[in-house]
């Protein structure tokens, strides 16, 4: 990798808050005061465009000799308000990759383990990532962990003597917390135990059937964006600074049901366990919400 020393990333895109990962993501949250920090990256567009995939290609090959890698959020990027590309638009960004000898980097830190409907959005999307971060729902969110997956080429490439050349040093003071694994690999097996890949899909219909029915002819409602149990119901504000968003959210913590705001965009994020009964509450409660919230 000699001379290769830059990143892609995509527009929206966010990987953490670390200088590193605020530098690959895309910005905004209060990151500002960090830019003299962060170091430049090609950036393709979010997945608000639809073509963006196809940008990120050309870009890739018109800049392979200094390209390292190519970090994406597969299917989803959720902190950009759950904006979202075909599943089958990303099986070539991986094949262009390939065919460069640029790594692929997915980040699951939000999709993995069930959440889109399949253990890892990867596998929709039909890519086979150099490097996989996982976290958040490794342990069903009972405790902090997460984990980089490797393949064999990048494993690989740190096998050697001791303490030599090839050594890989870096670590954290909390690395391969037992209790945290321990509860991981528990709910690993749950996750099969119980059939829940089936539960998410059975209730991702279901929560798309009603919002259909209910949110989505809605005057107030601009979009909704659905992939598993991950889902961004976007407001249709007349003007700026109605902060819609953060009212129907506190008047749905007032009815009972925790829903969060990114802007005017309504996150529904239910547990994977979730029941019909609750589905449907959720939506009926976001139904009276919505007009509570957005009156002016």
């Amino acid at each position: 990798m000699t001379g290769r020393n830059s990143y892609l990333a995509f527009g929206g895109a966010y990987h953490g808050d670390t200088i590193g990962s605020l530098s690959i993501g895309a910005g905004g949250f209060g990151t500002d005061i960090f830019d003299p920090l962060r170091f430049p990256v090609m950036r393709a567009p979010g997945f608000d465009t639809p073509n963006a995939i196809d940008v990120a290609i050309e870009m890739i090959v018109e800049n392979c000799a200094s390209l390292a890698a190519v970090v994406i959020e597969p299917l989803v990027q959720g902190a950009a308000g759950m904006e979202m590309l075909p599943a089958e638009e990303f099986a070539k960004l991986g094949i262009a990759c390939r065919d460069n000898d640029v790594l692929l980097i997915c980040d699951e830190v939000a999709t993995g383990f069930g959440r889109t409907g399949t253990l890892f959005a990867s596998e929709q999307c039909g890519l086979s990532p150099d490097l996989l971060v996982i976290g958040k729902g490794i342990t069903g969110g009972y405790l902090a962990m997460a984990a980089t997956v490797a393949n064999e080429r990048v494993y690989s490439a740190f096998l050697g003597d001791d303490l030599g050349p090839r050594t890989f040093y870096h670590g954290h003071s909390y690395s391969g917390n037992a209790l945290a694994a321990a509860v991981a690999l528990k709910h690993l097996e749950l996750i099969y135990e119980w059939d829940v890949l089936a539960n998410v899909n059975e209730r991702s219909d279901q929560l798309r059937a009603l919002l259909d029915a209910k949110i989505a002819e809605r005057p107030e409602v601009k979009a909704i964006r659905l992939q598993g149990l991950m889902c961004g119901v976007e407001l249709a504000a007349p003007r700026e600074g109605l902060r819609w968003g953060r009212k129907v959210c506190a008047s749905a913590v007032a009815q009972g049901v925790l829903l969060r705001p990114l802007g005017d965009v309504i996150v529904l994020m239910p547990m994977l366990t979730t029941t019909a009964d609750e589905v449907e509450r959720i939506v009926n409660v976001l139904d009276a919400a919505i007009t509570e919230g957005t009156r002016t």
